[in-house]
């Protein structure tokens, strides 16, 4: 694998071991995509300032006494944040912007935000792999979808970081 052509081959090697049908690997999991993360740390008052900002998300939060699940929602919560995973708007759009949040201590949390382009409007750089996991409670029976991201590290391709993407039935 060559880093220029890392993104081309990998597909081209997925391409041929999906071939295999005892492997049963689904093509369309994969996509290239354009991906750009950040990340900040808040304190409680930048937090909440920041979380104000962000409409109409799906996914999920953790505060102290509660879990609340969001569909196409404002993050309003009757406790202090602890984590959470969602994305804002709409999940099957081009492009696609994901937050994970974690309560880090003293005070702080770390706020990662992920922009997932998947138009040709940037080269890609990042091989997204959909991933599904059931939603945890015995009242819940949706799939959390995720896109893994692997990026080239080294010298090879590696799993950097799997994003909340939206719920599916």
């Amino acid at each position: 694998m060559t880093t220029q052509n890392w993104l081309s081959e990998l597909l081209d090697d997925i391409a041929t071991l999906s071939q295999n049908s005892s492997l049963k690997i689904d093509m369309n999991k994969f996509r290239a995509v354009h991906s750009s993360t950040s990340h900040q740390t808040l304190d409680k008052d930048q937090l909440a300032v920041k979380v104000q900002e962000i409409n109409n998300v799906s996914g999920w939060v953790q505060a102290t006494g509660e879990v609340k699940t969001l569909d196409n929602e404002t993050i309003v919560v009757s406790s202090p944040l602890l984590n959470g995973e969602w994305v804002e708007g709409d999940a099957q759009a081009d492009t696609q912007t994901s937050y994970v949040l974690e309560y880090i201590g003293n005070n702080k949390w770390m706020l990662q935000q992920c922009v997932l382009d998947f138009t040709d409007t940037k080269p890609a750089n990042s091989l997204a792999e959909r991933v599904i996991h059931k939603e945890v409670g015995v009242k819940n029976t949706r799939n959390l979808i995720y896109q893994k991201l692997w990026i080239y590290k080294d010298t090879a391709a590696v799993a950097d970081m799997a994003f909340f993407v939206g719920f599916d039935s």
